[in-house]
């Protein structure tokens, strides 16, 4: 037979709804009789009901978790850090995958919405990161407004949605690898972007842009590379830009452009291009004949600052209606 709140009320001394309030964390009760309950709970190994207990205190200590693209390693790092810093505070992870979809982001916050969750952290997707995107696609956040349920951006923010965000700084790094391989004597560089329209991309491109306006004739040529966001689609579109032309040096913008663009050079067995990509990748870079230098996000700062301030706001709710972005700056790792 399961152990019954009656079992450790009848073990601590103290009657059932004095034992239901100190395991439910709600009303008064006297340290001593908080201590015999807790003693009693552990010594028989009582386990609460959590979906009882989360309709007296109206929370369910639950967190919905969306990222666009669970297979990408970037995603894959940040959602074990966001459970470690959210298990720290008592709190489950409730994951979503919208696979870079408005239309799933918004099927999947309404669907944690209905779970009740207490609060969300959340990676737009691409199509909902657009700039000059309709309102009428951001109504899943007017709901999460008017159910009073918080929630903070990672990695993205959008337009138009006032939102606690923590994201990366992408122009200077993205200027000063440019500028790297600039200095270093590389004069046909290329970039290797995804054909995706948010912000941490563009201002990545913008990066590289600005530097390559800035060296003028001091290189001889400079390309553009864009494909689709996956590694083999990235690698198709490579190889065909590497009959046209073959640069010396490349930045690539993510992880799959990096492990794309490494695939199609290796295939067609061009080595010692020199590579500065966003994203470490761990032991791939040893399989490939490349001098490569990553660019390291600092993944579990930004899992840990949205964790906080996000459970910050489900535990003490305000009525102010500010929103801060906090920056974070990424590092080189040779």
């Amino acid at each position: 037979m399961p152990i019954t709140i009656k079992d450790v009320a009848a073990k601590a001394g103290v009657s059932v709804s004095t034992a239901s309030r100190i395991m439910g964390g709600y009303g008064y009760s006297s340290d001593e009789a908080r201590k015999k309950v807790m003693a009693a709970s552990k010594e028989l190994g009582y386990r609460p009901n959590l979906i009882a207990k989360s309709m007296v205190k109206r929370k369910t200590k639950t967190i919905g978790l969306l990222v666009t693209d669970i297979a990408n390693p970037f995603f894959l790092s940040l959602i074990n850090s966001v459970e470690s810093n959210a298990r720290k505070y008592g709190y489950n992870i409730l994951l979503s995958n919208t696979d870079e979809s408005g239309q799933e982001e918004a099927e999947a916050v309404l669907s944690m919405v209905e779970r009740r969750v207490d609060g969300l952290l959340i990676v737009p997707a691409c199509d909902i990161c657009a700039k000059g995107i309709s309102k009428s696609r951001l109504a899943h956040y007017k709901e999460l407004r008017s159910q009073g349920i918080p929630f903070v951006f990672m990695d993205r923010s959008i337009d138009g949605v006032k939102a606690d965000s923590i994201v990366f700084e992408n122009f200077a790094p993205a200027y000063e690898a440019t500028r790297r391989l600039i200095t270093e004597g590389y004069r046909r560089i290329a970039m290797v972007s995804p054909d995706q329209m948010i912000n941490t991309i563009e201002d990545r491109r913008e990066g590289f842009f600005a530097a390559v306006k800035e060296a003028g004739e001091a290189i001889e040529s400079s390309s553009t590379v864009v494909c689709g966001y996956k590694p083999e689609a990235v690698a198709e579109s490579f190889q065909e830009f590497l009959r046209k032309e073959v640069p010396d040096a490349i930045l690539t913008l993510d992880y799959q452009m990096t492990i794309g663009t490494m695939a199609a050079l290796y295939r067609k067995k061009i080595e010692g291009t020199r590579i500065i990509g966003f994203d470490e990748i761990g032991i791939t870079e040893s399989l490939f004949p490349f001098r490569l230098t990553t660019i390291h996000q600092p993944i579990d700062e930004m899992a840990r600052l949205a964790t906080q301030i996000l459970i910050d706001a489900i535990e003490h709710p305000s009525e102010e209606d500010g929103a801060k972005t906090i920056t974070l700056q990424m590092q080189e790792v040779v």
